[in-house]
């Protein structure tokens, strides 16, 4: 169920998430309780709900492809679940699944199923079933040593501890105390360790040899965790209200430690040296100091646990109660208790802890909550981008990342009917009054805080479907001695629109635009040392509609001739026309 560290440095995956740490990891592990312990770490929440199967009872991650797995005990099926997409593939395996463990580094899932005695094989590269190997008693509880490559499985109803080779698949099998219904791995010692219920018993069976030795512990121990780092092993004895601590070298108890209430599943930190044991009720769980192997603290919960796991990085303890739809989240330095409402009934917690993403299978409603620190939503593009003026309502679909089932697509800073499609993808309805008038839209996705907050804003464009046209300016002409004022009249014109005189590669740029309505616009034009002659006259709407007075405005000198003033000059030169005649206003004694 948990995460922790073993020196093999393979990381591995179970019901409730085992993974090994490596050196680095550790390191990380160090920085992160710091920030733990200074109450700088973000609350976490629920970012999802998947549907699977019926029953989900077993959960697992495999971090190195981002694939999680769901065990669904009575839809005979196996949800395997993409963690970038969360799109959902369901494979066949009758038989009623009732434990899963993953084998990280060779990318292989074993499923237990119960019904029909057998040990199902599923290989993660092609998430397809390769084997199905079949064993004579009722596979309860299930491990696997990643070093030798064998996979260990429990049957109450045989009393049996079987080993299957991973490679040649071929079983063989030693007898164990009575009702085992728990066995783990020492991948250090090559030891395996069973937990036999009405035997009252835990069986050490050597893993080279086979041979077994049998330890009597507590009244009726249920589940068992190891400390690979220390080498004991912690014991839950459920009638016996206690924890038996077993020397793993001399394979003796050391010391019980006694509890407030009947302990279920015992999970250990090897990084922090604490162990945690949930008690069905009154609904608690008992910090165990590894150190001493004394109890240092009783956590109230809500709910009754079922499911248990660690993230070692970040110190931080997950308790699903399986009758409510309580996820308790534990502080490990301070033991203080975040609640979250995930799918009702979580049975079962797997922990991503490359990407601190933890999973709860939902028992009661067929589900799996996905529980990470959100982050706020980004916009990435709109579908489509762009619609004409006056038309009729659609729905807009909206990429990105970060979206959760409680954001909502903004348009212009209000909110709109959204659908949630993915972590990726939300579908807004925009109405036909949205998109009534030219112009623009600033559209936002928004996640209710203190979860994520708002995103970035992407423009959508309204186009304008009446052309933009232009029918004068006034004046007409200008002195490029300096800065005129001017009159545009037309048809189209937008509050956003612009203007601008150009000719060949000049272009004057008009300043103080104002359009007063869609057919009246005012500007100022800088002509100062703008070359003569006649340029045209273009008003352009910010979304993309233009309109041209072809040769609208002409540019003249300081004696207002312009062009035309020039060639009068050139001609008389030449005797063609007589300059008295072309000024004689100006000659005029």
């Amino acid at each position: 169920m948990n995460g922790r560290l073993s020196v093999s440095g393979i990381p591995r995956a179970r019901k409730h998430m085992k993974r090994l740490v490596s050196v680095a990891a550790m390191l990380l592990a160090v920085a992160i309780i710091l920030l733990g312990s200074a109450g700088t770490l973000m609350a976490e929440a629920v970012l999802l709900e998947i549907p699977v199967g019926t029953y989900p009872k077993y959960i697992g991650v495999n971090p190195e492809t981002n694939t999680i797995y769901a065990a669904n005990y009575m839809s005979d099926n196996v949800s395997v679940i993409d963690g970038e997409s969360f799109t959902v593939e369901t494979l066949d395996i009758p038989g009623g699944p009732n434990a899963l463990e993953i084998d990280v580094a060779r990318n292989k899932v074993y499923v237990a199923t119960g019904n029909s005695n057998t040990l199902t094989v599923i290989d993660g590269s092609i998430n397809g079933v390769t084997a199905s190997i079949a064993l004579s008693g009722m596979p309860y509880d299930i491990d696997l040593n990643p070093a030798t490559n064998k996979i260990y499985a429990v049957s109450r109803s045989a009393d049996r501890l079987y080993t299957i080779d991973g490679v040649t698949h071929s079983v063989s099998e030693v007898a164990v105390g009575r009702d085992p219904l728990a066995v783990r791995v020492n991948p250090v010692t090559n030891k395996i360790y069973v937990a036999n219920q009405q035997g009252d018993s835990l069986s050490v069976v050597d893993g080279e040899t086979n041979t077994v030795t049998t330890i009597p512990v507590g009244e009726a121990p249920r589940y068992l965790c190891i400390n690979t780092v220390t080498n004991k092993i912690y014991v839950s004895n459920y009638y016996g209200i206690s924890v038996s601590v077993v020397d793993g070298a001399s394979d003796s108890v050391t010391a019980t430690i006694p509890v407030v209430s009947n302990p279920d599943e015992i999970e250990v930190n090897e990084t922090t040296n604490k162990l945690y044991a949930i008690h069905w009720a009154p609904g608690n769980m008992s910090v165990i100091d590894g150190s001493t192997d004394t109890l240092i603290e009783n956590v109230m919960l809500k709910g009754c646990p079922e499911g248990l796991a660690i993230n070692t990085l970040t110190n931080k303890v997950y308790v699903a109660s399986v009758n409510s739809a309580y996820l308790s989240i534990i502080d490990g330095v301070t033991h203080d208790v975040h609640t979250l409402l995930c799918g009702y009934g979580p049975y079962a917690v797997a922990i991503d802890m490359t990407r601190n993403i933890s999973y709860t299978a939902n028992f009661s409603d067929n589900s799996v909550s996905v529980i990470g620190v959100p982050v706020p939503p980004t916009v990435s593009s709109l579908g489509p981008d762009s619609k004409n003026a006056g038309g009729p309502s659609f729905y807009l679909t909206v990429n990105g990342t970060g979206f959760l089932t409680s954001s909502v697509v903004r348009w212009k800073g209000s909110n709109r009917t959204t659908s949630y499609v993915s972590p990726k993808q939300l579908v807004a309805t925009i109405s036909a009054a949205d998109i009534a008038s030219p112009g623009t839209a600033e559209v936002t996705v928004y996640t209710p805080e203190p979860e994520a907050g708002l995103s970035n804003p992407v423009t959508f464009t309204i186009r304008n479907t009446i052309p933009v046209t232009v029918a004068s300016i006034t004046p007409a002409s200008g002195a490029n001695t300096g800065v005129i004022a001017a009159r545009i009249t037309g048809s189209g014109f937008q509050a956003d629109a612009s203007v601008r005189l150009q000719r060949d590669t000049t272009v004057i740029n008009a300043t103080g635009v104002v359009v007063e309505s869609d057919t009246s616009i005012t500007c100022n034009l800088d002509l100062t040392s703008k070359p003569l002659g006649r340029y045209d006259v273009y008003v352009k709407n910010a979304v993309g509609q233009e309109g041209t007075l072809a040769g609208g405005f002409g540019v003249t000198d300081i004696c207002g001739q312009g062009a035309a003033a020039s060639v009068m000059v050139v001609a008389g030169l030449l005797g063609l026309i007589s300059l008295a005649g072309a000024g004689r206003s100006r000659f005029k004694r």
